[in-house]
């Protein structure tokens, strides 16, 4: 399979966006090692969606806990090959979650659900070496057979976890993705934690190569996040659709993550038009036409 095949199939859910930033670190750093030259452009190609949708599959559910009533199983058109199988027990407010992936062997993550929008859960997925979203926590309990995953999840969840119901569990699957994605990318990849996926696969890298990996990703990372402030700020904005089109190229979003050199420029030349708070908080600015952002 192509890495870059793998890199578009991996990644959804609580779980599944560490799953889908570790394999594609990991081919990452060896694509660098051999093709450095091509890697941005079959990099963008293959970036994790900001957003997904669940939509029903004809293939059978994998079997699912005891006591569990099936909730279906479903595709994710964003992610080709991808699909999971829904279970839920109202009596313990669990979701059962099964995932089919075309670059891995199957896995089961147990997920409890709080009134804050938070989550817990418990996988029986390998270590991905990548710091979780604390909004929601996880627990991995590698090649964990599914009674077995079952009862460490009740024993480990936090208290206070709310009732659940069949209705809410696409779209608050697709929530959480979401916004895990979208604090990763405002947070950003560390060092740290390239070394650390590195180290997992296996192989043996260089410094440099790791280095490349880092610089390129975090170049992918923050591109893929002001494209998501850019799309958030289009649905706030007070500017008429010609207004829109007149400084939609020229934007620049100053955040955590801006370069200094771009974030002077955007605070000495540019128009500030207004700030977002989610994902990240940032002030947009329209630069003048003669300045590129």
């Amino acid at each position: 399979m192509e890495w870059k095949s793998i890199l578009l199939g991996v990644g959804l859910g609580v779980i599944l966006v560490p799953v889908c930033l570790l394999i594609g670190l990991r081919l990452l750093v060896w694509f660098i090692s051999r093709k450095l030259r091509k890697l941005g452009e079959q990099i963008q190609a293959g970036m994790t969606p900001s957003e997904i949708t669940l939509v029903a599959s004809d293939s059978p559910p994998l079997a699912g806990p005891i006591g569990f009533s099936s909730l279906g199983r479903y595709a994710i058109p964003q992610m080709p090959g991808v699909e999971i199988s829904a279970w839920m027990s109202p009596d313990q407010s669990q979701w059962a979650v099964g995932y089919n992936h075309p670059a891995r062997s199957e896995w089961w993550d147990l997920i409890s659900m709080y009134s804050d929008g938070g989550s817990y859960s418990c996988s029986s997925l390998d270590d991905t070496g990548l710091e979780p979203d604390p909004r929601h926590r996880s627990k991995k309990h590698p090649g964990a057979s599914l009674e077995d995953l079952l009862q460490k999840h009740l024993s480990e969840r936090p208290r206070d976890h709310r009732g659940l119901s069949s209705e809410e569990f696409v779209p608050e699957f697709c929530r959480c993705y979401r916004e895990t994605i979208e604090w990763r990318l405002g947070k950003g990849t560390t060092r740290q934690e390239m070394v650390r996926v590195a180290q997992l696969s296996g192989q043996v890298y260089d410094e440099s190569t790791i280095e490349a990996a880092f610089v390129t990703h975090q170049a992918q990372e923050v591109g893929q996040l002001e494209e998501i402030l850019r799309q958030r700020f289009l649905s706030k904005t007070s500017l008429t659709p010609g207004e829109w089109e007149k400084v939609r190229d020229q934007l620049v979003f100053v955040h955590d993550r801006t370069s200094s050199e771009l974030r002077q420029q955007a605070q000495e030349r540019g128009q500030l038009l207004g700030t977002l708070e989610e994902p990240v908080a940032c002030q947009v600015y329209a630069l003048p036409e003669e300045v590129e952002a």
